[in-house]
């Protein structure tokens, strides 16, 4: 196959500089700028079969849901789906930008195997270091800020929300650990978006980390 030239912009619509040298990282997503392939008729494939990926991404539209929530943070409720849906698209943010970093084949066979589950919160440790351990990034963030604490008790708060320990009864004659969590006096008093301000910095820390700049629509409310 011939050598063609660079793309002129990336998969994310970040357009390169003429100036720009060959296969550099984009600086919007982190992408390897890719090759410019001309039409058709002018591609060569030599020895092998072509292999076609499809791969859906939800980590914007769950960043989305939490956002219209935060924007009408009016009740417990909306604070509920909103601790939900952020803790989703965390969940989902981590998969899809590992799998575009690393290509679809390296990402089932290295980072996230079928049948391997764990929670977020590990999950998310170890694929930071596995991504170091095989330099596809520079180093690990650092999970000892507070950002990582908020993150954390936000995970408390999705997994109470969703296994129904929130729905605990309690008693001022039962200890406070065998209480509802999230607590009902909890969701009333949260401030109004901190579930989403929590992801929002917790992947602005991983793009400051590693070097890259965070997608454009994560925004805070």
């Amino acid at each position: 196959m011939n050598e063609w030239p660079p793309a002129p912009t990336c998969r994310c619509g970040h357009a390169f500089a003429e100036a720009d040298p060959p296969d550099i990282r984009c600086p919007a997503c982190g992408l390897v700028q890719s090759r410019a392939v001309p039409g058709s008729d002018s591609l060569a494939l030599v020895g092998y079969e072509p292999e076609v990926w499809i791969a859906a991404s939800f980590a914007r539209e769950w960043f989305a849901d939490a956002l219209r929530e935060a924007s009408t943070d009016t009740d417990v409720h909306a604070r509920r789906r909103q601790i939900i849906f952020a803790v989703c698209f965390v969940e989902s943010y981590l998969f899809e930008w590992t799998r575009d970093l690393v290509g679809p084949k390296e990402v089932a066979a290295t980072y996230f195997p079928p049948g391997v589950w764990s929670g977020i919160r590990d999950r998310w440790k170890r694929v930071m270091g596995d991504l170091k351990a095989n330099a596809r990034i520079p180093q690990e963030p650092v999970l000892s800020g507070s950002q990582w604490a908020a993150f954390v008790k936000l995970v408390e708060y999705r997994d109470g929300l969703v296994h129904a320990a929130a729905s605990r009864p309690s008693s001022s004659a039962r200890p406070p650990r065998e209480g509802p969590t999230p607590a009902l006096g909890v969701l009333q008093a949260m401030e109004a978006g901190w579930p989403v301000r929590v992801v929002v910095a917790l992947v602005k820390h991983l793009h400051a980390t590693v070097g890259t700049a965070p997608p454009p629509w994560l925004t805070e409310p």
